[in-house]
């Protein structure tokens, strides 16, 4: 997923034939065979393992282009879901941390390519999953999110700068 956000957002006629898309499809299925793994041979948690269902989710609704709306409200409603079962099992409240960096990071997997929602979203749920990894000292989630994080945000600053000159030019030719 790092890799894929290291990558310059470019629209597509189908989210399918981006690499982009491909990586991050990817490495949330590697997440989510990590989680499963943790949970069968490492005392890990069930719960964790749904989250990261969830993300997945998003990954096949961001592949199968379903529209914003839909998937929007979806993985919102699974982030309800998923706050409200964290707050019946006594977690931690930092895992609030977490789940709302994974629902942010799932939902810009489904915003449009090339987008400022989609990239803000990106940083945002991955620099709370960064602070969640740092709290909790799991230092390779940590790192891994941090440089998520930043290459999302340097695709912020980009998006902003060419709509910067875009709106120069527009202004001139007033």
């Amino acid at each position: 997923m790092v890799l894929g956000s290291l990558l310059p957002e470019k629209l597509h006629i189908s989210p399918y034939r981006s690499v982009k898309n491909w990586l991050f499809a990817l490495g949330n299925f590697c997440m989510l065979l990590f989680s499963l793994l943790d949970y069968l041979f490492q005392s890990g948690m069930f719960f964790f393992v749904l989250l990261q269902g969830v993300v997945n989710l998003s990954s096949i609704f961001m592949m199968f282009r379903v529209p914003e709306k839909i998937s929007a409200f979806s993985l919102l409603a699974a982030g309800v879901v998923c706050t409200m079962w964290s707050l019946f099992l006594e977690q931690d409240s930092t895992v609030l941390l977490f789940i709302i960096g994974l629902i942010m990071v799932s939902l810009g997997f489904v915003f449009a390519e090339g987008s400022m929602r989609r990239n803000e979203a990106l940083f945002f749920g991955s620099a709370c999953i960064a602070i969640f990894s740092y709290i909790n000292e799991t230092w390779i989630f940590f790192w891994l999110n941090s440089f998520f994080a930043l290459f999302s945000l340097l695709h912020v600053f980009q998006i902003f700068r060419k709509k910067q000159k875009k709106w120069i030019v527009i202004q001139k030719k007033s």
